[in-house]
């Protein structure tokens, strides 16, 4: 039982729950592709305030938040490996707006949307 107990706190000791006050989200853009004629982005994003949940990630094209236009939403609530606890991992699919058929390059726009009232990032 000793040896259980002095894991343990050698586990807590060098994990510690993270907190940190005013931080913004952070994340990447793994990937985006066409699949099936629809646009896919992968990637992972987390508020390190509260990395046990979940947060909400927007998507846009061609200019930030406000400049761009909206692809749209979704949670990064898949699990992944990261140097965070929780589930931070998100696949988004959707319709390619029409506009974007141009053959030209377009850049996409990722947030994470702060759960505790932060810049979004």
């Amino acid at each position: 039982m000793k040896k259980i107990v002095i894991i343990l706190f050698f586990i807590i000791l060098l994990f510690p729950k993270r907190v940190i006050a005013g931080a913004t989200p952070a994340g990447w853009i793994d990937s985006v592709s066409i699949v099936d004629n629809k646009l896919k982005i992968v990637g992972w994003a987390v508020d390190p305030d509260n990395q046990d949940a979940s947060i909400d990630v927007h998507f846009y094209v061609d200019g930030a938040a406000g400049s761009g236009t909206s692809l749209g939403t979704t949670t990064a609530n898949i699990p992944r490996v990261l140097p965070y606890r929780g589930n931070h991992h998100y696949v988004w699919t959707g319709e390619i707006p029409e506009r974007l058929k141009d053959g030209n390059t377009h850049k996409v726009y990722a947030y994470g949307i702060d759960l505790t009232g932060d810049t979004n990032a």
